[in-house]
């Protein structure tokens, strides 16, 4: 995963992160990961919404 460079998280303080399937969560880890990376001090959680397709 990467992210566009113009795009930074610095400004934020709370981070929700949304994604459609959970198989192994790395998705979710490694956006995760990068937001961590630009701001330690971010609250970051995770939420996933399982499809029926």
């Amino acid at each position: 995963m990467k992210l566009q460079s113009e795009f930074n998280f610095t400004g934020y303080q709370n981070i929700l992160i949304v994604d459609d399937l959970l198989a192994t969560g790395n998705s979710i880890k490694s956006a995760r990961d990068i937001i961590v990376s630009q701001n330690s001090k971010a609250k970051v959680e995770g939420l996933c919404l399982f499809s029926g397709l």
